[in-house]
């Protein structure tokens, strides 16, 4: 009996001790509001990392820096890095790959046994999955685990036709980080066991100009986007089919709808 209430008392101190939250960072000020708003119950900190200039080289505002106001609630958690140097000798995907990796500026502070997420802002995994995670994690064979997400594309209620699922978020050790870098562990998102239903990956949302915006920023993207006229973007839009707004999506997309429809990121149809 005694060896198990020593067992029990050694046991809680046995895991993570701290969650992270890390995303490189546009302009995506109301898809970092429902991603704040689902994790911060669970999430110790947010590393948030923005650039000087876009994944093509572009100079580009640092627009969480001047918008931070708006997340006033949240600041006392977020670790803004700010990435100030270029690199014109790299090619597209180097320099994004560069970004992402900045990421472990923002977890110095760290401890071997600590859960970070790596994400795209736009990838936001499902916060009771968290706890799980760390644990499936703690003292098992894993490396890393996923979260296999559902994608949505243009508007928060418009479910992408080809195939709904996406290979999102990854978690893992600060110890592993140290050993691999976070673009080490995004590259191979879709190796790692993952769970299901995990989140949403709500893509190129925000009406014609955002989405003109991030195809000029992307890496993937192009620097003319004179092709996509109003017309054009309105056609690839409507050809993504909506769904009702109910249990599935996170709960600030539910509370705020009116807000959200307003602002275009939510169909009415």
């Amino acid at each position: 009996m005694r060896l198990i209430l020593l067992l029990l008392l050694f046991l809680p101190s046995i895991g993570f001790s701290k969650v992270y939250d890390c995303f490189p960072f546009y302009n995506e000020l109301e898809l970092l509001q429902i991603r704040l708003d689902e994790l911060d119950p669970v999430v110790d900190y947010f590393v948030l990392v923005e650039s000087i200039e876009t994944q093509r080289g572009h100079p580009k505002e640092l627009c969480f820096e001047q918008n931070k106001e708006l997340f006033a609630r949240y600041l006392p958690k977020i670790i803004h890095v700010v990435v100030e140097e270029t690199h014109p000798e790299f090619t597209l995907w180097e320099r994004e790959n560069y970004q992402r990796n900045c990421i472990m500026k923002g977890l110095e502070n760290c401890a071997p046994n600590d859960f970070v997420l790596i994400s795209d802002v736009d990838e936001i995994p499902r916060a009771p999955l968290i706890p799980f995670a760390e644990k499936k994690m703690n003292g098992s064979e894993f490396f890393a685990i996923g979260f296999e997400m559902t994608m949505y594309r243009f508007q928060l209620n418009r479910i992408n036709p080809q195939d709904a699922r996406w290979a999102g978020t990854v978690g893992t050790t600060y110890r592993n980080l140290l050993k691999k870098k976070p673009q080490f562990f995004r590259d191979r998102r879709s190796k790692y066991w993952a769970f299901k239903n995990a989140g949403w990956h709500f893509t190129w949302m925000g009406g014609r100009e955002r989405i003109r915006q991030k195809m000029r920023s992307v890496v993937e993207g192009k620097d003319n986007t004179d092709h996509l006229t109003d017309e054009v973007v309105d056609q690839l839009i409507d050809r993504i089919p909506v769904v009702p707004l109910d249990a599935r999506f996170p709960s600030y997309v539910l509370e705020h709808a009116d807000e959200l429809i307003q602002l275009g990121f939510i169909s009415a149809e």
